[in-house]
């Protein structure tokens, strides 16, 4: 007869592994962290799997203390830079080389992210506003970034790197101690 501790480990050990699996699937060319650094970190890579980059996503609200967001209830991947990205005035070559990345993407209701669609962040910022859609990177505010101009390279490969470092710890722990409360 399994307790319901053994089961709860054995649930997060699972979990991790397929997370671990998922990761290994859409960067095989990346280690998850060589040498406890980051710089080859599959987290850096492009994620152009949904379900991952949510799961993910969801894994560092659940490692950040009062983000305002509850990773239970429906929240949708909101690329701030929209995969189809025609509204922004970006080139494809650089839209492709970021748009994919986790710095690039915020959880948010599901029926916000259908009304919002590929806007530009011109237009989507005030809806944040509005709706309180809390960033995980932000201290738990609003985007601060506004105008889809300043939503760029540099921003997400920082916003990236941040959450890298937030998923770091959770993904090298063999029984997700991170996630327990303190």
């Amino acid at each position: 007869n399994v307790s319901f501790l053994e089961n709860y480990q054995n649930s997060f050990s699972h979990a991790q592994y397929l997370l671990k699996e998922l990761i290994n699937t859409h960067a095989p060319d990346a280690e998850l962290f060589v040498n406890d650094a980051i710089e080859n970190s599959a987290l850096l890579k492009d994620i152009d799997d949904n379900n991952l980059a949510n799961l993910l996503l969801r894994l560092a609200i659940l490692n950040q203390k009062q983000t305002g967001l509850d990773p239970a209830v429906d929240l949708t991947l909101e690329h701030v830079l929209p995969i189809t990205h025609k509204k922004w005035a970006i080139t494809d070559d650089l839209a492709n080389q970021i748009k994919y990345k986790i710095g690039n993407m915020i959880l948010i209701p599901g029926e916000l992210n259908s009304s919002i669609k590929n806007s530009r962040l011109e237009e989507k910022h005030p809806i944040y506003l509005q709706k309180n859609i809390n960033d995980i990177l932000d201290d738990n505010n609003v985007l601060s970034i506004n105008k889809s101009e300043d939503w760029n390279e540099h921003i997400i490969s920082k916003r990236t790197e941040a959450l890298a470092k937030i998923l770091k710890p959770m993904l090298l722990d063999l029984n997700f101690n991170s996630f327990k409360s303190q």
